[in-house]
């Protein structure tokens, strides 16, 4: 079972991957995380902040 990630680490991540300094492979290698949670980290916070539609992280609480 994988690790559970604490969600500023994720942020951090994101932010990170979000950045373009390094591909989100190097993230993930440099972290040990595996490419596709931050991929979907990232399709996350782009709909968190507005940048696509979709489900937020606290509408998906608040039915879940």
């Amino acid at each position: 079972m994988p690790k559970k990630c604490p969600p500023e680490s994720k942020r951090d991540f994101v932010r990170v991957a979000r950045r373009g300094d390094s591909s989100q492979a190097e993230v993930t290698a440099d972290f040990d995380i595996s490419v596709e949670s931050v991929r979907r980290w990232v399709r996350q916070a782009d709909i968190d902040d507005g940048v696509v539609d979709g489900q937020t992280s606290s509408d998906q609480s608040a039915t879940g």
